[in-house]
């Protein structure tokens, strides 16, 4: 896998490609594996892993903020 489409994922949370053959493909951020996915090969339990591993690292970095230390 590019390291182009890791970088661009893990910034923006995702990105879709739209083929010359019309297929529409989402790549999204896996934030509890840490690596870019298709969005239609994650079933919804790892989809809901996915989304409270992303908001338990803005809990920790919002409490971090709060407390003065650095991010």
């Amino acid at each position: 896998m590019g390291n182009g489409l890791r970088m661009i994922c893990k910034i923006y949370g995702g990105i879709t490609f739209k083929g010359a053959d019309g297929k529409v493909d989402r790549w999204v951020w896996d934030y509890a594996r840490d690596e870019p996915r298709l969005a239609s090969e994650m079933k919804a339990e790892e989809k809901a892993a996915s989304e409270r591993r992303k908001w338990a690292r803005v809990k920790a970095a919002t409490e971090a903020k709060k407390q003065g230390d650095l991010f």
